[in-house]
């Protein structure tokens, strides 16, 4: 679990771009739709959960982004933090061993008569 309260203490650091712990500024564009899709990707989240976060309507941050458009420089540095902290914090592998007794998974689960 130790994964888990990690992650959770990244969201808690950069809850909102406005979140003192972002960098305001970087040597890197603000992103793109392509930049955008990679982080959420990476994230796990949704647009429609990235739009919440920042302040627009889903539909107004795919129009944004579809006719060209990038993030706001702020946003776009906070993206970027949540994207690196997950990259860096990747999901631990589950052995089969670790699976809870009982549970039974693919073809190794047959019913006896």
């Amino acid at each position: 679990m130790e994964w888990l309260d990690a992650l959770h203490a990244l969201h808690r650091r950069y809850a909102t771009p406005l979140s003192r712990d972002v960098p305001i500024a970087g040597n890197r564009a603000p992103m793109d739709a392509y930049a955008v899709g990679r982080a959420l990707m990476i994230i796990g989240w949704s647009e429609r959960r990235l739009a919440e976060h920042l302040g627009y309507h889903r539909t107004e941050l795919r129009r944004l982004l579809e006719g060209g458009g990038r993030l706001g420089a702020r946003s776009s540095r906070w993206l970027e933090m949540l994207e690196n902290g997950h990259r860096d914090l990747p999901r631990p592998a589950i052995s089969p061993m670790s699976r809870r007794p009982g549970r039974r998974t693919g073809s190794a689960a047959q019913t006896t008569l």
